[in-house]
């Protein structure tokens, strides 16, 4: 007994609470538990489109990367041109821009498995990122055009944490 409890004691001094921040939009977790109720606003050739950010770090900088996600049923990666790209804080400011792109297969990353709700997922970030210390908001709104239809989408702060190893 008094060598488990040492073992426990010694794995809970060796992890720490992380957090994981992003934004992802306001009606995704109403996807996620399969309501499809908001989806004719978000549906652009057989896609529902979700736009989010996510922060990333490295042993020197913490940034954000924003992308776009694609669910379909088809399997078949979407061909969409996004146009004016941009993300707003909450006064309006303009704190991302992105120029126009045609994603299709060669740039979109395909996710591993069907999601739990039978879509298939293809996302996209861009390569230019917010820093972080640029993003300090609770929601952030993007707007764009995708295939020359206009598209919006509410980003707000979801914050996870996690037990992981000290390092």
């Amino acid at each position: 007994v008094f060598f488990i409890l040492l073992g426990v004691l010694m794995f809970f001094t060796s992890c720490k609470t992380y957090k994981v921040i992003r934004y992802e939009s306001k009606d995704f977790k109403v996807f996620e538990k399969k309501n499809y109720d908001f989806s004719q606003e978000r549906m652009f050739d057989n896609n529902l489109v979700f736009a989010y950010f996510v922060k990333r770090s490295d042993y020197v900088d913490e940034w954000y990367v924003v992308g776009m996600k694609f669910y379909n049923k088809t399997k078949e990666a979407p061909c969409i041109q996004v146009s004016g790209f941009t993300v707003k804080d909450e006064n309006g400011k303009i704190i991302f821009t992105a120029d126009d792109i045609v994603l299709d297969e060669s740039k979109l990353y395909k996710a591993e498995k069907m999601t739990d709700n039978g879509y298939y997922r293809y996302y996209f970030g861009f390569d230019r990122t917010i820093k972080a210390e640029d993003v300090k908001d609770q929601c952030y709104y993007v707007s764009c055009t995708l295939n020359g239809t206009e598209f919006k989408d509410t980003l707000i702060r979801v914050e996870k944490k996690y037990w992981g190893p000290f390092v």
